[in-house]
C-alpha cells in the first residue's frame, strides 16, 4: 500500500466517525427543549460532514492499494439504495479483501496528468450531485434554518463544480477524451441546470416578497390614517 494514501485514509476514517458520533450525540441530546431546532442543524450537518468524509477515507484507502477512485462508487450506490450503514464495512473489505497491486513496487506516487484531468471531470458531476441531494433530504426535514444552510452551500459547491467542469475540459486537446469529456458535460449540465433552477427561485422570492410588502405598508398606512381620523373626531367635541 501507498503509505501517503493510506495514512490520509485512516486519518479521514477517524475524522469521519468522530463527526458522524458528535452529530448523533448532539441530535439526541438537543432532542428536546428550547435548542432542538438549533442542535438539530448542528446534529445533521456534522453527521453529513462525517459520512462524506468516511467516503473520502474509503477512497484514499482504494488509492493506496493502487485502484480506481470510481471503485468507491460500488460501495456508494448499495448504501443510498439500501442503506446508507453498508458504507461502513467498505473500510474493511479495502484492507482485508482486496488485492494489493502495489506490493512490491515503488511507494513513491508519480504524479499523473491525466488523471488528475479524469478526476476532475468526476467531481465536477459528483459534488453537485451529492449536494442536490442533500438539499432534498434536509427540505424533507422541514427544518427550516438547516434547509437554507445547506442549500446555501450547496450554492457555493455548484459553482465551484461548474468551474472544475470548465478547467477539466481542457485536458481532452491533450490527453484525450476518455474519461474526462462525458464526465465534464455531464458536470455541466448539472450545474447549469441547478443555477438556472436556483435563479429562478430567486427571481420568484423577490418578487413574492415586494408583493408581500406592500399590502403591508398599504394597511400600516390604512391604520395610521384611521388613528388620525379618530383622534381628530374625539378632539372636535371637546372645542
Amino acid at each position: 500500500m501507498i503509505r501517503k494514501y493510506r495514512n490520509k485514509g485512516l486519518i479521514r476514517l477517524a475524522i469521519g466517525i468522530g463527526l458522524l458520533l458528535f452529530g448523533i450525540i448532539i441530535f439526541g441530546t438537543t432532542s428536546h427543549g428550547a435548542a432542538k431546532q438549533l442542535g438539530g442543524c448542528i446534529g445533521v450537518i456534522s453527521a453529513i460532514s462525517g459520512y462524506l468524509i468516511f467516503v473520502f477515507g474509503c477512497n484514499d484507502l482504494l488509492k493506496a492499494k493502487g485502484y480506481e477512485s470510481s471503485m468507491v462508487l460500488a460501495f456508494v450506490i448499495p448504501a443510498v439504495c439500501c442503506s446508507l450503514a453498508f458504507i461502513f464495512i467498505a473500510p474493511l473489505v479495502i484492507i482485508l479483501g482486496l488485492k494489493d497491486k502495489r506490493r512490491g513496487q515503488d511507494d513513491t506516487p508519480r504524479p499523473n496528468p491525466k488523471m488528475e484531468f479524469r478526476r476532475t471531470a468526476t467531481l465536477s458531476w459528483i459534488c453537485p450531485a451529492l449536494g442536490i441531494g442533500l438539499t432534498v433530504i434536509c427540505a424533507s426535514t422541514r427544518i427550516r434554518l438547516l434547509t437554507d444552510v445547506v442549500a446555501l452551500v450547496c450554492s457555493w459547491v455548484i459553482v465551484a463544480s461548474l468551474i472544475l467542469g470548465v478547467v477539466a475540459l481542457r485536458g481532452v486537446r491533450k490527453h484525450g477524451a476518455k474519461g474526462i469529456l462525458i464526465p465534464s458535460i455531464i458536470g455541466i449540465i448539472i450545474c447549469g441546470v441547478a443555477l438556472l433552477f436556483l435563479g429562478t427561485a430567486l427571481i420568484a422570492g423577490i418578487k413574492n416578497a415586494g408583493k408581500t410588502v406592500l399590502p403591508l405598508q398599504s394597511a400600516k398606512m390604512t391604520e395610521s390614517m384611521g388613528a388620525e381620523q379618530t383622534n381628530t373626531a374625539t378632539q372636535s367635541p371637546s372645542k
